[in-house]
């Protein structure tokens, strides 16, 4: 299997709501658009609807951190939601066959979200 390459971009939404008090507040949902290239060709048979077929693994986290999450996906791309802003945060992926192989982890790509404010 060869690598997979990964493509980022940022995003942020300000919402406006009221607390309990009636007072207007903004809150910044913060997150990551994800999508990669597989340059593994596919079969046929790995687009099963019987969930055995390709899928890929969506590793992410703080930079440099010990702590990650790991998300499965069925598409080549996702959005990685409620990151903290104004953080760099690494991500990688692999893809699993229908036969359970696994690639390697991808490049890591390395991405700075968004301060509260500032998009």
């Amino acid at each position: 299997m060869a690598f997979l390459q990964i493509h980022t971009g940022h995003f942020a939404i300000a919402l406006q709501c009221k607390d309990l008090r009636g007072q207007l507040r903004e809150l910044y949902i913060v997150g990551v658009k994800v999508n990669w290239e597989d340059p593994n060709p596919e079969r046929a048979e790995e687009n099963r609807l019987d969930g055995n077929g390709r899928h890929y693994i969506v590793q992410y986290g703080l930079y440099q951190s010990e702590r990650h999450e790991k998300i499965r996906a069925n598409t080549r791309h996702m959005k990685l939601v409620n990151l903290l802003p104004g953080r760099e945060y690494e991500v990688a992926v692999k893809v699993i066959d229908g036969n359970g192989r696994e690639s390697p982890w991808s490049i890591r790509d390395i991405i700075l979200t968004p301060k509260g404010a500032q998009f």
